[in-house]
């Protein structure tokens, strides 16, 4: 009956000496593991896998600016808040067709004065009563991959990352 080198116990120092290219590769399996934990931990703590310091950006073209996480989950809420320049007390924002049929508007506040979709863009219009108007979103992504986010403020564009979906 054979038995397994591994699982039995060496009898004599000539037996350890034959299981060591065992161990030794053991032990190479075993450290490479580690440095991928290692690694997946980092990325966690970095946000690279959700929330976290390294996620959230923020973008500016002259007055306009907004914020926004690079990395979220499908499925999951993710907030994008703009801060938006007046034109004659209104404030514009538009967001193109393909990042809305990605990601599905499930709250912006305040609610905008009008609001119509294009073959390439969902424009909203708000009041700017103050110089300015500070528009929350919240989206919830529906497609893995990354999302076309490029946001227009009154007819400028914002120079943005596309934000990865992840599962």
């Amino acid at each position: 009956m054979a038995t397994d080198p591994i699982l039995d116990s060496p009898r004599r120092i000539q037996e350890l000496h034959q299981q060591m290219d065992v161990q030794r590769a053991t032990w190479r399996v075993q450290r490479v593991g580690w440095w991928i934990m290692l690694l997946f931990c980092v990325c966690g703590f970095l946000g690279l896998l959700g929330n976290g310091p390294l996620v959230s950006v923020t973008a500016r073209s002259g007055e306009a600016v907004t914020t926004y996480d690079l990395v979220v989950r499908r499925g999951g809420d993710a907030t994008v808040s703009f801060e938006i320049p007046s034109k004659g007390g209104r404030a514009t924002l538009a967001l193109p067709s393909s990042y809305m049929e990605a990601a599905r508007l499930q709250n912006i506040q305040p609610t905008p004065i009008v609001a119509f979709s294009g073959p390439e863009a969902h424009t909203f219009v708000f009041a700017a009563p103050h110089n300015r108007a500070t528009v929350s979103m919240t989206v919830r992504p529906r497609q893995i991959g990354p999302l076309e986010f490029a946001p227009r403020v009154n007819g400028q564009a914002l120079p943005t990352h596309y934000p990865l979906v992840l599962p």
